[in-house]
């Protein structure tokens, strides 16, 4: 969160903080605690002191909405494993190379071209 201060004598303005002014300060001072940012700024004769306190989602860690194990894989070329993806209609298809035996991840691009994630 910002804030914009003006000088009402000068006329001059600037934010609590170097950005998103970009107004440089005759002092600038910020501390990082585990709950809170403190940004102290001197400009001229006008002293601010912001205090950011942390918010209910600065720790949050998305859930996974559902989990699915899977017992056996059987080994597919890179192709079938595209077309598996298509006709289950994802983005993304994880399953057992063929050709390397291991497990890796084929998945649609952007442009509607194919990409394909595996281990070295």
């Amino acid at each position: 969160m910002f804030f914009y201060i003006q000088d009402i004598d000068s006329g001059s303005v600037w934010s609590n903080s170097l950005i998103p002014s970009c107004v440089l300060p005759n002092r600038y001072k910020v501390v990082f605690s585990q709950d809170k940012i403190l940004i102290a700024r001197s400009d001229d004769d006008i002293d601010t002191n912001t205090e950011i306190e942390e918010d209910q989602y600065s720790n949050y860690v998305p859930k996974i909405a559902k989990r699915k194990k899977i017992d056996t894989m059987s080994p597919l070329e890179e192709g079938e494993a595209i077309e598996r993806m298509e006709m289950l209609g994802y983005d993304s298809f994880l399953f057992r190379s063929k050709a390397t035996d291991k497990i890796s991840l084929v998945y649609k691009r952007k442009d509607g071209s194919y990409g394909i994630v595996e281990p070295s």
